[in-house]
């Protein structure tokens, strides 16, 4: 089974003393195999022509994002 959800990534990046706050906000799925949730979302990404594809794995106490 698998749904439609709106993923937002917020985040922060640290150069020196400049700090850059970043966010991203795309439509998604969700669905969950083997005891594992997953979120897979296209985001586009500077100085790249093609969306990136972005994969969120989780469960309790554990996340990977893949891109």
């Amino acid at each position: 089974m698998t749904k439609d959800v709106l993923v937002s990534v917020s985040s922060f990046q640290t150069s020196g003393d400049e700090t850059e706050h970043m966010e991203v906000i795309n439509k998604g799925t969700y669905y969950k195999k083997n005891d594992f949730h997953y979120v897979v979302y296209e985001e586009m990404v500077e100085g790249i022509d093609k969306p990136v594809k972005s994969r969120m794995k989780f469960k309790e106490g554990a996340l990977t994002v893949t891109k």
